[in-house]
């Protein structure tokens, strides 16, 4: 199992990486299958287990699981393993801000 230099995450038995989507400074957001749900899943990292920032990312969590919209994602499942945390989420297809911003200009 390979490591990421950003967070550490390869991998696990049930989530396979598909690529990377961005990285920030609280952890990294990658494009997965869930093996065991066989669904296309986004899944954030926690970079570092440090005490206020596990409780920044739990408290994300938590207060995002409680909103439901249709303009909203949906999470799925807070995951801790070792030192690593991480939650999957719905993965929504689209573009970054970037790309957004050079089709407009052509």
């Amino acid at each position: 199992m390979t490591h990421n230099e950003n967070d550490g995450f390869s991998g696990t038995d049930r989530f396979e990486i598909i690529r990377e989507l961005g990285a920030g400074a609280m952890g990294v957001v990658y494009e997965v299958l869930d093996c065991q749900h066989k669904i296309i899943v986004a899944l954030k990292t926690l970079k570092t287990v440090a005490g206020r920032k596990l409780f920044r990312f739990k408290q994300e969590f938590r207060a995002l699981t409680e909103l439901q919209h249709p303009n909203l994602i949906q999470l799925h499942e807070l995951f801790a393993d070792g030192d690593l945390w991480y939650f999957t989420m719905e993965l929504v297809p689209g573009v970054t801000f970037l790309e957004y911003l050079r089709q407009a200009g052509d």
